[in-house]
């Protein structure tokens, strides 16, 4: 299926809301798949690495309600939330999976944030934010 395995997605980390965002596209990525990869990339596992999905939420019954042409995501107000891998997950109709820290990043991102000042500064008009993984900074990709 196209969009599915076409390779890793960019997620973007918005500190002031300590979430990852990732963004698909309706017409063909299943948000139960993108969830699936989204967590294996913010984790650094593999797929198979992640605990099944089907354990919290029917995947069929996700992509089903977010699927471009249904009804019932009219019926939702546009999102649902759930706890998945220990982080509180946001499903939105217009395309974008918001994925919250779990409770050890959150509490590793105050620590340095209290170590080093500011969790994130400005520059050319771009905020940038810490990575809570510690791994890197990423851009604030919001989309709110």
């Amino acid at each position: 299926m196209p969009g599915q395995f076409d390779g890793p997605r960019d997620i973007g980390y918005d500190p002031a809301r300590e979430c990852y965002s990732i963004e698909y596209d309706r017409t063909r990525d299943p948000p139960s798949i993108e969830l699936i990869v989204a967590i294996a990339t913010i984790e650094d596992r593999g797929t198979d690495e992640v605990e099944p999905l089907y354990e919290t939420i029917d995947p069929d019954a996700l992509d089903a309600i977010f699927r471009e042409e249904s009804e019932a995501t009219a019926h939702r107000n546009g999102r649902l939330s759930f706890v998945f891998s220990g982080r509180e997950v946001t499903v939105w109709a217009e395309g974008r999976i918001d994925i919250a820290l779990t409770d050890a990043e959150r509490e590793r991102a105050t620590a340095a944030s209290d170590a080093d000042g500011p969790e994130s500064e400005e520059q050319d008009g771009v905020n940038w934010g810490r990575d809570p993984t510690g791994t890197e900074e990423s851009e604030d990709t919001s989309m709110r």
